[in-house]
């Protein structure tokens, strides 16, 4: 099943990279840039920026292990020279990495200004930046016993 997933996001990751580029409006949600105004100046906010790769041409037949693995390493060579190009906005706006190397997908989290997330959405190097969020499970014992006892 994991493997599943990850053929079907890389999948979508490579049809993404394919696509034509997003101005910088379109790299945040609208709801994260009326969140990133009402931080402070110098507050830190965490996101996930989707670093642009050079695209990698989907398979046609399905590939060997050593196939996958050299195109996940392609992705991760690319996604890592499109990191080092957007290290210096990271540095200027007081910003770092929160993982040591961007991921096979191509995205890298980091805690970053708000300033520093506009100055990322300029920079061709980046595709798109989402709002890093804390997962909540639902409670499913509580749901049920609020239906039953309403």
């Amino acid at each position: 099943m994991i493997a599943y997933l990850e053929r079907s996001l890389l999948k979508e990751v490579l049809v993404m990279t394919a696509a034509k580029r997003p101005a910088s409006q379109e790299k945040l949600s609208s709801t994260f840039r009326k969140r990133l105004q009402t931080l402070k100046p110098h507050q830190q906010v965490r996101a996930v920026v989707l670093l642009h790769t050079e695209p990698v041409s989907p398979a046609q037949t399905r590939q060997t292990a050593s196939e996958r693995q050299a195109a996940i390493a392609a992705l991760r060579n690319s996604a890592q020279q499109a990191y080092q190009a957007i290290a210096p906005i990271l540095e200027r706006f007081g910003g770092h990495p929160l993982a040591s190397r961007p991921n096979a997908l191509g995205a890298i989290p980091i805690e970053i200004t708000a300033e520093g997330v506009k100055a990322l959405a300029q920079s061709d190097w980046v595709d798109g930046i989402l709002e890093d969020q804390p997962i909540q499970p639902v409670d499913a014992a509580m749901n049920v016993k609020s239906i039953t006892t309403a």
